[in-house]
């Protein structure tokens, strides 16, 4: 039986997701009963922490914790999508520990709980790391570009922070921005970000982008939700790219950054004030390009600096992963 749709094995369970994105296939979903192991390690990929509540305490779980205990099989639990880890959350976890701390399991969370703090393992999950595999791998040095404008943004989906930015972009210079608001009609060109066909979302995490990104300075990042950390903010630390994370709740999305060592307040602000961050912004698009490019190199630096240390770990989760 398949316990319910936000909990997913992979076609080939014993692949590392992160080894071949060609093998996986992170839609299947599958039935724990009819998996023969062909390897001593699975893994399980889930939505929410309460998804694997509910899968660990039905019965079809029972023989998956009988072969953990008696060292017959190592599972990896991966978060397939950015979700808030709430107090009731981490509780379960905590009070699980005879399991959740046993050597042959790990346990990957996509985000961070300050409330309620506990050891736990962050990663930026299965779906998104599918999504972004592409930007991952590739060969680009945002430094070394001839920047003819201030700022890129992308938004789609109308949400508050989103709209005070558009309410902003309106009394600015167009001209400074590469720039979507789906949501008010304002497209990125060649239809790229456009809701009618699905297929355009994923160019936007194709090497494809650069053309836009290699136009522009800084990127703007408006966050899916108040604790959500995705391939928004991922994008331009891959790319290295300097952004202003746009959000009158940033709070998450920095401490989340900070606890696997990297630090996104490139501009030494205070991201809570969005009215600063607006006059900040403003300041930018003030400036002509080689003034801000001399006024904030050290920026620069600082991004391809968060760009090595966001691959490098990526590479550690792999490397502990595959060391299960």
């Amino acid at each position: 039986m398949n316990i319910n749709s936000n909990i997913y094995f992979p076609n080939r369970p014993w692949t590392n997701p992160f080894d071949n994105d060609s093998e996986f296939d992170i839609q299947l979903h599958g039935d724990i009963n009819s998996i023969s192991y062909e390897k001593e390690k699975i893994f399980i990929h889930f939505g929410r922490v309460s998804h694997i509540k509910d899968f660990l305490e039905s019965d079809v779980s029972h023989s998956l914790k009988e072969d953990v205990k008696n060292d017959k099989l190592k599972v990896v639990f991966i978060g397939n999508d950015s979700y808030p880890i709430f107090n009731e959350d981490a509780d379960y976890i905590k009070s699980n520990d005879w399991f959740f701390k046993n050597k042959n399991v790990q346990l990957w969370v996509t985000n961070y709980n300050s409330e309620n703090s506990i050891e736990k393992n962050l990663y930026v999950g299965t779906m998104i790391h599918h999504m972004l595999h592409r930007i991952i791998n590739c060969q680009y040095e945002h430094s070394n570009q001839e920047f003819t404008k201030h700022f890129i943004t992308l938004n789609n989906k109308n949400k508050p922070d989103r709209i005070r930015l558009y309410d902003l972009y309106k009394l600015l210079d167009s001209n400074n921005f590469i720039a979507s608001f789906n949501f008010n009609g304002i497209f990125l060109q060649e239809h790229l970000f456009n809701d009618s066909e699905i297929i355009n979302h994923q160019k936007l995490y194709d090497t494809n982008i650069l053309k836009f990104y290699k136009q522009c300075l800084f990127e703007i990042v408006c966050e899916s939700g108040t604790v959500n950390v995705t391939e928004k903010s991922y994008k331009p630390l891959l790319l290295g790219v300097p952004f202003i994370p746009y959000s009158t709740n940033v709070d998450n999305q920095i401490e989340y950054f900070k606890h696997i060592g990297i630090d996104i307040n490139y501009f030494d602000l205070e991201f809570t004030d969005i009215d600063n961050v607006n006059e900040f912004i403003k300041k930018i698009t003030s400036m002509s390009i080689d003034d801000v490019r001399k006024e904030y190199d050290y920026v620069f630096v600082k991004a391809q600096e968060n760009r090595t240390k966001i691959k490098n770990y990526f590479n550690y989760v792999k490397d502990k992963i595959t060391n299960l």
